[in-house]
């Protein structure tokens, strides 16, 4: 593979243009798919050469003597569940909210499909359980029926990757699969099935519901919600992106972000409600600021996999404004520049059944 990557390197320098430009992305992107195929092939037969970032990721947390999720040593090990489980506990980074319950609906979709029993162990940066509770079926497992020896459970990551990688790294793993299949996934291969798989597997608790249930009074029916993800460009939010505009460039991109907002609201009825969620407090606030009209849930903003510890009011606002999303007649995601085109606008109005409009200005 080098020294054909070296020819056409040298072919490129002669003649180079937009035929060059094809044939290396051609050797690219066939590079990249035999590199996948050799780590399908690893995960089928349930093992890991030494070098892929999965080694040692299961070299570090699984053992090759029998040892459970417990970690008390005097505590005794419960019986093992056997089946896929979905692991969000903390030990790779997982991605946000939506990610996470996409890549375990498309999980779920394919232990449904084989009749596989199937969990989710969530305990990082919260319980799942705090916030969503099991609907038709009870996915709850505990941490002592998990197994983390090499012969009873083996872990597959799949993450950031291509719709068929995706499902051929689930495929390898379900092949002549261990009791255990630990899914470490953000899979995004579920599409169209979202809201069927997500009221089968989860309700809202009775401390989310009531709190959805009091924003819903005060929102009404029909409203429509607008959607901003920033990342880190307004400064207040800590993502990976960590780019951050800075004076006459902010200044500017506020002014632009603001008036087409301003224009999308004039154009709705004058007694028709207004939904904003983002991920930048101070953008929430300058919304409020903009129009009666315009609703935010109250509380924090945090991001879920880069602020740890015990943010109880952002995890719940977080939970809250999904769940508003999907109530509301319209959703609207909004997207210039450098901003995100997030995925938790456009899962929210799948799963609630209502009309999503990406608007890029």
């Amino acid at each position: 593979m080098s020294s054909i990557k070296k020819r056409i390197g040298r072919f490129g320098r002669r003649y180079g243009g937009r035929p060059f430009e094809a044939v290396v992305r051609f050797v690219h992107n066939a590079y990249g798919m035999a590199n996948d195929m050799i780590e399908t092939v690893r995960i089928c037969g349930k093992h890991f050469v030494a070098g892929p970032e999965d080694a040692g990721f299961y070299d570090r947390y699984y053992t090759a003597k029998p040892a459970s999720g417990i970690v008390d040593a005097s505590s005794e090990r419960a019986e093992l569940k056997r089946g896929i489980i979905c692991m969000y506990d903390g030990r790779i980074v997982h991605g946000g909210l939506t990610d996470r319950i996409r890549g375990l609906l498309t999980t779920y979709r394919e232990a449904k499909r084989r009749g596989l029993p199937f969990y989710i162990y969530w305990d990082t940066p919260f319980e799942l359980a705090d916030y969503l509770e099991p609907a038709e079926v009870d996915w709850r497992i505990d941490r002592r029926e998990l197994s983390f020896y090499k012969e009873e459970a083996y872990p597959v990551i799949i993450q950031d990757m291509s719709h068929l990688n995706n499902k051929f790294r689930l495929d390898a793993a379900l092949f002549r699969a261990r009791p255990q299949t630990h899914v470490y996934s953000n899979a995004d291969n579920a599409r169209g099935e979202y809201a069927g798989l997500y009221n089968e597997l989860f309700k809202p608790t009775a401390a989310l519901q009531s709190l959805v249930d009091s924003h819903l009074a005060e929102l009404g029916t029909g409203y429509e919600a607008f959607a901003f993800r920033f990342m880190s460009l307004l400064g207040d939010f800590d993502d990976c992106s960590g780019e951050i505009l800075r004076g006459k460039e902010y200044d500017d991109f506020i002014e632009k972000v603001i008036g087409e907002f301003r224009k999308r609201i004039e154009s709705l009825p004058d007694d028709r409600r207004i939904l904003v969620t983002s991920d930048s407090r101070k953008f929430l606030d300058m919304a409020l600021a903009m129009d009666s009209r315009i609703y935010v849930a109250p509380g924090l903003v945090k991001h879920i996999d880069r602020d740890r510890g015990n943010h109880e009011d952002a995890w719940m606002k977080t939970f809250v404004d999904q769940q508003l999303l999907m109530h509301a007649e319209k959703v609207t995601q909004m997207i210039t520049g450098k901003m995100y085109n997030s995925g938790f606008p456009r899962f929210a109005a799948e799963v609630g059944g209502t009309q999503y409009v990406l608007h890029r200005f």
